[in-house]
């Protein structure tokens, strides 16, 4: 038997409603979420924030600062995989914001050269709007290693000098670019040029010990781990790389010492070997 046209026209609008209405649900509960998970994190209660926040996801918001702050909540609990999701997608939502870049670019280094074109990317993009951005003027040399690549980036770098503002950035991501380059004079001439222009920057003085220290200069490299050091936090990896340098010295008792050192300085520092 067949169904009466106006019947199958009430079944249809049932139907409709029905879809409707759970699309209204599912967004008025992500809105829920959204606003729960703000109230979190104004609080700087970042577990509560993410549960909040993943839920609101599940609901199928797509808010660039939600997925950005979930990037970062990954991030920081070392996820590396879940952060580069989040933050891709939040770049994706807002090719503009710059501070995405950064995280990503950072999260690309940190995975070694195979993503290095990931983070000259990033590098690139950054510069697009923010041509003197030192950040990603040092990135971008971290991640040229082609003759091609060593030379548009050096290109780019002079371009931008005049309006940076931390010239010491500047020369050490030349310096960078020389090091790439295997002219390690010139390497080591920038980075001492950074320093002079920034001295309160540990990376500079870390960067150039391990240089000095590949060229067998140990005076050198002994100077600047010792400076690296006194400019960096108790709780810092960069602390590891002196001790590093002791052990190669076979000085075991000195990076016993430093280590031991560092661990009574920052108690929760538990995964430095002192043994």
């Amino acid at each position: 038997m067949k169904c009466p046209p106006f019947r199958i026209a009430l079944c249809c609008c049932f139907a409709l409603a029905a879809i409707l209405g759970a699309g209204c649900t599912a967004k008025a509960k992500a809105e829920r979420h959204l606003k729960r998970g703000d109230e979190f994190y104004a609080k700087n209660d970042m577990d509560r924030a993410k549960i909040e926040y993943l839920n609101a996801a599940r609901r199928g918001s797509r808010e660039p600062r939600v997925m950005q702050r979930l990037g970062e909540s990954f991030l920081k609990e070392g996820d590396l995989e879940q952060a580069v999701r989040f933050l891709a997608t939040a770049r994706t939502l807002d090719p503009t914001n710059i501070v995405v870049h950064h995280e990503l670019a950072s999260i690309f280094l940190s995975a070694g050269t195979k993503y290095y074109k990931n983070a000259h990317e990033e590098a690139q993009a950054i510069l697009k709007t923010a041509p003197a951005d030192t950040q990603a003027l040092v990135t971008l040399a971290q991640t040229s290693t082609s003759k091609e690549d060593i030379a548009a980036a050096k290109k780019q770098i002079e371009a931008a000098q005049p309006s940076a503002t931390a010239k010491g950035a500047i020369s050490f991501a030349l310096g960078i670019l020389a090091q790439n380059s295997n002219d390690l004079d010139t390497a080591m001439a920038q980075y001492k040029k950074a320093i002079s222009l920034e001295p309160g920057q540990a990376r500079y003085h870390l960067t150039l010990a391990d240089l000095a220290a590949a060229r067998r200069d140990y005076a050198t490299a002994e100077n600047y781990y010792k400076s690296a050091v006194s400019l960096s936090p108790a709780k810092s990896w960069d602390r590891l790389r002196y001790a590093e340098f002791l052990l190669k010295m076979q000085r075991y008792e000195e990076a016993e010492k430093f280590l031991r050192e560092t661990v009574t300085k920052e108690p929760t520092f538990t995964r430095l070997s002192i043994s």
